[in-house]
């Protein structure tokens, strides 16, 4: 099986420009409020993708058995599969 990273990504701290506010309806400006929920997701999905590494069942109908729900990732032997309907 492949090796995943030990730590999951660890963003840098972001700030605005001195003088600059924070304004959610402005969408041409790049803000570190908007940088930093891309950072989160990714954060996210790297936690999960590591999940699914430890993760192993059978199959699908053993993965929700097991308690996972639609869209999480698990694996069988090497391969990383989404439980699904």
């Amino acid at each position: 099986m492949a090796t995943f990273p030990d730590e999951v990504y660890s963003p840098r701290t972001k700030e605005n420009k001195t003088g600059v506010e924070y304004d959610p309806d402005k969408t041409k400006i790049i803000y570190a409020e908007d940088t930093t929920k891309l950072d989160d997701e990714v954060v996210a999905i790297e936690t999960e993708l590591h999940g699914a590494l430890t993760r192993e069942y059978a199959d699908n109908a053993a993965a929700k058995t097991g308690g996972l729900v639609n869209g999480q990732f698990y694996r069988t032997g090497d391969i990383v599969k989404i439980v699904h309907d």
